[in-house]
C-alpha cells in the first residue's frame, strides 16, 4: 500500500499485507531485463509531507523489505489495535530491511501498542530527526527509538 506525497486523514485497519517475500530477480521474464539492482518491497510505504495518517490493526508480514516505511511525514499513528476489534489485535512480523516498522527523516510519529516481533532487525527503528511518542502495552522484540523505551511489554505469540 502506498500513502503518497501530500496525502492526509488516511486510515487503513484491520488489513493483511503478505509480500511473499518478492524482490525483483535476475533473470528476465518476458524478454525485459530486470533493475540494476535488486527491489524490495515493504507493505506499506508513506511518503513525504503526509499528515494525519492512521495505521490501524494491519498484519503484515513477509515482506522483503520494511513492513511499515515512512519517510518524513506530518503526523502518523501506528497502532496493532483498532478501537472497535480491541479483542483482535494483529502483528507485524517476518519483514526484511531495518525493521518491522521503519520512521526516517524529520517524522512525527505517535505508536500505540504496537506489536512488531521477528523481523529480520528491529521490531521498530525510528531515526534521523523524528519525535513522537509511545503508549500502551506493546509486543516489540528489540527497537532503536530517540524519544524513549517500550513503555509496557505484553507477551509476542
Amino acid at each position: 500500500m502506498y500513502i503518497g506525497y501530500y496525502n492526509a486523514n488516511i486510515t487503513a485497519y484491520q488489513n493483511t499485507f503478505d509480500g511473499n517475500n518478492w524482490s525483483t530477480g535476475s533473470s528476465n521474464i518476458n524478454g525485459c531485463y530486470p533493475p540494476a539492482t535488486a527491489q524490495y518491497a515493504s507493505g506499506i510505504e508513506v511518503d513525504e509531507y503526509s499528515s494525519s495518517n492512521s495505521l490501524l490493526s494491519n498484519e503484515i508480514h513477509n515482506q522483503s523489505a520494511e513492513g511499515i516505511d515512512a519517510n518524513d511525514v506530518s503526523s502518523l499513528t501506528i497502532s496493532g489495535y483498532y478501537p472497535s476489534y480491541s479483542s483482535n489485535p494483529l502483528y507485524i512480523y517476518s519483514n526484511g530491511g531495518d525493521a518491522g516498522i521503519s520512521v526516517q527523516g524529520t517524522s512525527t510519529v505517535s505508536l500505540i501498542s504496537v506489536l512488531s516481533h521477528d523481523n529480520s532487525s528491529y521490531g521498530v527503528h525510528v531515526s534521523g530527526g523524528s519525535s513522537g511518542s509511545w503508549t500502551g502495552a506493546s509486543c516489540v522484540d528489540s527497537y532503536s527509538v530517540p524519544f524513549g523505551s517500550v513503555p509496557n511489554t505484553t507477551t509476542c505469540p
